[in-house]
C-alpha cells in the first residue's frame, strides 16, 4: 500500500515522478545500514546536498556528506564524518553555529540532543540536552523564545514538549507540557499550537509570572508564560497530524 493512499497531497507528486529517470547515488557495502537521510545545504553554495547516517558492521556509526557541485547533475564530492559517539538514532537538522561552520543535528542512541561540531581539520560530538528518549520523535521544531538570535528547538516524545534552549554558554531544557501532547507547530510570532488527540491547545505567549511549575521563559529581562486558547473537537475525530497554512481567498 503506497503513501500517497493516505496522504492524497502526495498523489500528484507521485504521478509527476513516474517517468523521471532514476540513479543510484550510494549503495551501501556489506555490513553497513543507512540509518536516516536528509537534505540541507551543508556549505552555503545555494545547491541541496545529501547527509546519509549510516551505522557499520562494528557497531559505529559515521556521517556521509554528498555535496554536490551543480544542481542540474549528480556531479558531487563525498566526504565521511568519522567521530567519536554513542550511535545515532536519527538526523534532525542543521544547527547554525556563529563561526559560520554548520553543525550536523541529531539524537543520540544514549537519548541525547546531540550535534556534530566541524573543529577544522576533525569533528567532535557534543551532547546538548538529555531527552531521555533515544528511538524517535514525535515532532522537532524551531522556536527561539527568548528572541536571543540563537536556535533553540521544541521537541516532543511520549506525549511530552520540552525546550531546548542555547544560551550564551550552555544549552538548557525546559518541560512545557506532559499531558499527551502528539505534535506542534509554531504559529506567528512566538505562538505554539499543540494538538492533542481530541484538541488543539494555541498557546501565546504574555508577560506574566509563573504560576507554580508553568512553564516560563525570559526575554529582554522580562518573564513569559504562554496563555492557552482551546479547540475542542468532536470525540469521534481523533488527530495526529497538524499543518499551519495561509488561505487565498
Amino acid at each position: 500500500m503506497k503513501k500517497e493512499q493516505f496522504n492524497p497531497e502526495l498523489a500528484e507528486i507521485v504521478a509527476k515522478l513516474e517517468d523521471w529517470p532514476k540513479f543510484d547515488i550510494y549503495s551501501a557495502g556489506k555490513g553497513v545500514i543507512i540509518i536516516d537521510f536528509m537534505v540541507e545545504d551543508i556549505n552555503h553554495d545555494g545547491i541541496s546536498d545529501l547527509v546519509l547516517a549510516i551505522r557499520h558492521s562494528d557497531g559505529t556509526s559515521s556521517i556521509l556528506e554528498f555535496l554536490f557541485l551543480s544542481a542540474t547533475n549528480l556531479e558531487y564530492k563525498l566526504q565521511e564524518i568519522v567521530f567519536e559517539n554513542k550511535g545515532i538514532s536519527k538526523l534532525l537538522g542543521i544547527l547554525k553555529t556563529q563561526n559560520n561552520r554548520n553543525s550536523i543535528l541529531y539524537l543520540s542512541q544514549a537519548g541525547h540532543l546531540a550535534s556534530i561540531v566541524n573543529k577544522d581539520p576533525y569533528y567532535i560530538n557534543q551532547n546538548l540536552v538529555y531527552l531521555n528518549q533515544s528511538e524517535s520523535l514525535n515532532f522537532f521544531i524551531k522556536a527561539d523564545l527568548d528572541k536571543n538570535q540563537l536556535q533553540d528547538f521544541i521537541i516532543g516524545h511520549s506525549g511530552l514538549a520540552i525546550w531546548a534552549c542555547q544560551g550564551k554558554e550552555e544549552w538548557t531544557s525546559k518541560l512545557i507540557v506532559d499531558d499527551g501532547v502528539l505534535s506542534a507547530v509554531k504559529g506567528l510570532s512566538s505562538d505554539i499550537l499543540f494538538l492533542y488527540k481530541h484538541k488543539i491547545l494555541w498557546g501565546f505567549q504574555v508577560q506574566s509570572k509563573p504560576r507554580n511549575d508553568e512553564f516560563s521563559w525570559e526575554m529582554n529581562g522580562d518573564t513569559f508564560v504562554f496563555h492557552y486558547r482551546e479547540v475542542q473537537f468532536e470525540q469521534q475525530n481523533s488527530w495526529n497530524y497538524l499543518k499551519i497554512t495561509v488561505l487565498l481567498i
